[in-house]
């Protein structure tokens, strides 16, 4: 369910536990919200009274139920957008054939221990140790320096000709996250790659464009026709399940841009494109816990059955470092952009950005 947590009820909750937090401007007067603890951004917001696209946990929606939350060690889930590192197993789950039963978020992993401060150049900059113990592997644990610039981008459309033609009577803003991980363990063999998600509110679907040869990986249960839809050129997932879901696109047929397209309150819609960088020919960690080997997947989509709020994550890797890549760092650029307007206006938008035809059937 989408919880209509403000923008103001998330700085309240804040400011009532003295939780550290910084504003961000961005394009067509919006702001996101960067809260310290777990480094999470929450946003992006038109006004005070204003949902932001992203999923906040209904905890935030009164001061017990937030101090409750807080004072749980079991909970973590916020919301918003936050960096993990995968593989999943061995950092998640202590028992890999009772991967539910047994799945754990390390304390030292989210909410980890963030330092938030504003850079010379009015951008945010965030830094943490992530220290995580490997479960059921002889190394025992990994260590990994996460450092992360958010900053106000521009329209990526704001070059083409027919520039004043898409934008009319649409809105855009957008921030992105530069994000740097080193290899900071004394043993170096296990292979680990930064991994961003972004909750997004139920309802909506999410489209993305595939070359061909296109597959998907089915990490939990099973998806129909009820959840994707093959359009031919690109795919639509919709964002409600009963049941939780977890799908893996591989990064040979798939092109680093996909959307979240929701309709708002009052009947403006919102597109929500998330543009990474996607290296197919880069070693591949992320794989399934029954499905040992299963990898090569750079995009991935959780979708929540309820349990948690009914939420969707949206989800992508950066390029391993460690063991045998060779590699002790990795920077991974993530841009979010966001046009609010009429539905028709955003297909087309979307069917520009997406490099493939976006209709009313989406």
């Amino acid at each position: 369910m989408n919880n209509h947590i403000s923008y103001q009820t998330v700085r309240t909750r804040l400011e009532e536990r003295n939780l550290r937090y910084r504003t961000l401007a961005l394009p067509g007067g919006c702001e996101i919200l960067v809260m310290e603890m777990g480094g999470r951004v929450f946003g992006p917001y038109r006004q005070a009274g204003d949902e932001g696209i992203f999923w906040v946990n209904k905890a935030f929606a009164d001061r017990k139920s937030f101090a409750s939350f807080l004072e749980d060690p079991k909970e973590w889930c916020f919301g918003g957008d936050r960096y993990w590192v995968t593989p999943e197993f061995p950092f998640f789950c202590r028992r890999r054939k009772d991967f539910f039963a047994s799945y754990v978020v390390q304390k030292g992993i989210d909410p980890a221990e963030y330092t938030l401060k504003t850079d010379p150049y009015g951008n945010l900059f965030l830094q943490s140790e992530l220290r995580g113990e490997l479960y059921e592997n002889e190394i025992g644990s990994k260590e990994a320096l996460l450092e992360k610039t958010v900053r106000a981008n521009e329209n990526p459309l704001r070059y083409l000709d027919k520039y004043g033609e898409y934008m009319q009577e649409v809105t855009f803003t957008g921030f992105e996250q530069e994000a740097v991980i080193y290899d900071t363990s004394k043993e170096k063999e296990l292979e680990l790659e930064l991994w961003n998600l972004t909750q997004v509110n139920p309802g909506g679907q999410i489209l993305i464009p595939y070359t061909r040869d296109f597959g998907y990986v089915d990490y939990y249960a099973p998806v129909d026709e009820n959840i994707i839809s093959d359009r031919g050129s690109h795919i639509a997932v919709n964002v409600r399940s009963s049941v939780d879901h977890k799908l893996g696109f591989y990064s040979a047929t798939t092109l680093g841009r996909a959307a979240y397209l929701t309709e708002l309150e009052g009947g403006t819609w919102c597109l929500f494109v998330k543009n990474y960088y996607n290296d197919p020919s880069a070693y591949s960690v992320g794989e399934p816990w029954n499905q040992p080997g299963k990898r090569g997947c750079s995009l991935y989509l959780y979708i929540d059955g309820g349990a948690q709020g009914g939420f969707a994550e949206f989800e992508n890797v950066g390029r391993a470092i460690g063991g045998s890549t060779g590699r002790k760092m990795s920077v991974d650029n993530t841009n979010y952009w966001f046009y609010y307007g009429a539905k028709a206006s955003l297909m087309e938008i979307a069917s520009v950005l997406l490099g493939t035809e976006i209709g009313f059937n989406s």
